[in-house]
């Protein structure tokens, strides 16, 4: 996901609405910078309780929707950050 950011008069980045859906930022929520040869990365870390209610829910959405076997597998390689 590659989107430009602004930075204001006070030194502040907003990130937006789709990008704190996508990641699940709420306010109040921290988020770490990192410094990368690339770039610069920016991400939420979870607790392992926040990841597990996280795969609770897909896995109850997955359920809810009959998703087929083959879709469920390709969800699971991609939250193991497989291509």
């Amino acid at each position: 996901m590659g989107i430009k950011l602004k930075i204001d008069e006070r030194g502040r980045v907003t990130l937006p609405a789709e990008v704190r859906k996508a990641l699940r930022i709420k306010k109040g929520d921290e988020i770490t910078a990192e410094e990368r040869e690339e770039g610069l990365l920016i991400y939420k870390k979870i607790t392992p309780e926040e990841f597990l209610k996280e795969a609770r829910d897909i896995q109850e959405k997955i359920k809810a929707t009959k998703v087929a076997k083959e879709e469920a597998l390709r969800v699971k390689e991609i939250w193991k950050g497989e291509p």
